[in-house]
């Protein structure tokens, strides 16, 4: 199972944890996998959540430069506990399918996941009318 940061906090603890579990000798096989799981968290985090390797990014420059597993971090992350699969699947009315096959390659995905994602993120409701404007399918209430 993926180890992901939710919040600031987790990362913080999880570097606290990441010290302790350096500094022991000898290692135990656990302790090591541990290490591993939250090093590997600690960089998509700091890599995709405004850390030093990502500096100060907007949102549509986080999700316009991601490939699809970044994506899907990044959107884990932000919508934590929601379906936000499906909820870009019905805003460029499409299927779960579609976002899913996109979200797994390591590849940028289509405008349109990317256009949805960012309005998404900004709460944005889109009008029928509004969505038809930008080619995209409006969200089915």
């Amino acid at each position: 199972m993926a180890t992901i940061f939710r919040t600031q906090n987790d990362y913080e603890k999880a570097i606290i944890r990441i010290q302790q579990l350096s500094t022991r000798s000898p290692a135990t096989v656990l302790d090591t996998s541990e290490l591993r799981a939250l090093l590997g968290a600690a960089d998509d985090w700091d890599r995709l959540d405004g850390g030093e390797a990502a500096g100060e990014r907007s949102t549509s420059e986080v999700l316009a430069r991601e490939t699809g597993s970044g994506f899907a971090l990044w959107m884990a992350r932000r919508f934590a506990g929601q379906d936000w699969v499906a909820d870009l699947a019905n805003m460029v009315g499409e299927s779960r399918s579609y976002v899913e096959q996109h979200l797994q390659h390591d590849t940028m995905p289509p405008a349109d996941l990317v256009a949805a994602a960012l309005r998404l993120a900004s709460s944005e409701p889109v009008s029928g009318e509004t969505a038809n404007k930008a080619g995209l399918a409006a969200p089915s209430n």
